[in-house]
């Protein structure tokens, strides 16, 4: 029916954390909503191509420059040339950053976990329900957009 579990995959694949991460432990390095975007995008894949990371964050070329160039600074992500053609770019989470990834999900089930307590077994179906059909919705969306 409607398991915690299933709602809590539901929601990282809707990507709703931004409104999220303000509950995260501010003891973590200090970092905005976007850059904790990124970091859980990678957490998903080895290395990835930076135009792959823009396609999931819907962050404009220079907004991800920026934020890329941040959190190679902080150490938490790695950059790498492609070695056919230097135009693409690939980042990768350092050890660091994969700590720090591995934190921010935790807290943010945690979150989606307590929030979800609240709920009877009917709202959670419900809940869950909508989800699905948001997603459904969205990945209509993102197809259409490809065919442009």
């Amino acid at each position: 029916m409607g398991n915690k579990g299933e709602i809590c995959q539901l929601l990282w694949t809707i990507s709703k954390a931004e409104a999220l991460l303000g509950m995260v432990n501010p003891k973590m390095p200090k970092l905005n909503p976007r850059q904790m975007k990124i970091i859980l995008v990678l957490m998903n894949y080895n290395e990835c191509a930076v135009i792959d990371i823009r396609k999931k964050v819907y962050f404009s070329k220079s907004t991800m420059t920026g934020l890329i160039d941040s959190l190679c600074e902080k150490g938490l992500v790695e950059r790498k040339q492609g070695e056919l053609d230097r135009r693409k770019v690939k980042v990768s989470l350092t050890e660091k950053g994969r700590k720090l990834g591995f934190l921010l999900r935790t807290k943010i089930d945690n979150n989606y976990d307590n929030v979800l307590k609240k709920l009877s077994e009917s709202e959670r179906q419900i809940f869950r329900n909508s989800l699905i059909e948001v997603n459904t919705i969205l990945e209509k969306m993102e197809k259409i957009n490809g065919q442009r």
